[in-house]
């Protein structure tokens, strides 16, 4: 996570590199996503299994607090059902908020939270698709940064996690091709975007915001044990 906060902070500062800063984006946010690490023939990182994780785990949260509105958890009092231990309820919440904060700071890069609702054991399928679709992104491939056509219709045949549809992969290659062309023009931040047009790319005010959150939320997650 730490590296992706640091491609974003090194994006708003020099934004004027949009070549260098849709490189970093591709593969130092995108990419990374996607990518796992081994170290003695075992696999030890998946980041997106670790996004999905965060993910399932602060719906794992939500639930506790749903089941606290039952009698055994709940009692009666001044004309309403209150919590027997609020604390541990409110704690709870937090929790829920730190965590669904960094599942956000992931998703901005698709535009769409469905990115991160799968399940972990989609992690391979989903590096395979990813990396593919960085390749399609690098300056040297057919039409440049922009995913061509061709390249989208590639995507649809490449395998791809099972709670995505093809909609869903057009919506994002759509995204990131508009982010292309926004940033060639000089169009960086979601209040930037001209009017009457969409605002659907990777804003960086909009992402910025969002990895400032998850760091926040990491940090004070950590600072709690």
């Amino acid at each position: 996570m730490v590296g992706v906060i640091g491609v974003v902070d090194a994006c708003v500062v020099n934004r004027e590199d949009v070549a260098g800063c849709l490189k970093a984006i591709a593969s130092g946010g995108l990419g990374a996503l996607g990518k796992c690490s081994k170290a003695g023939g075992k696999l030890i990182a998946k980041p997106f299994a670790i996004a999905l994780a965060i993910v399932m785990c602060a719906e794992k949260l939500a639930n506790a607090i749903e089941e606290c509105s039952s009698s055994k958890q709940m009692v009666w009092s001044d004309g309403e059902y209150v919590a027997k231990n609020t604390d541990a309820v409110n704690q709870l919440a937090l929790g829920i908020e730190r965590l669904r904060s960094i599942g956000l700071a992931y998703s901005e890069f698709f535009g769409d939270e469905i990115w991160l609702s799968g399940q972990a054991q989609d992690a391979d399928v989903f590096a395979s698709w990813m990396a593919t679709f960085v390749s399609f992104t690098d300056e040297l491939s057919g039409e440049g940064f922009v995913v061509s056509d061709t390249e989208r219709l590639i995507l649809h045949s490449e395998s791809y996690p099972g709670h995505l549809s093809l909609a869903d992969i057009d919506v994002f290659v759509a995204r990131w091709n508009r982010t292309v062309e926004y940033w060639g023009a000089g169009i960086f931040d979601a209040a930037d975007a001209p009017d009457g047009q969409s605002t659907d790319f990777i804003a960086l005010d909009v992402l910025s915001a969002k990895w400032d959150d998850a760091r926040i939320a990491s940090e004070t997650a950590m600072s709690l044990g």
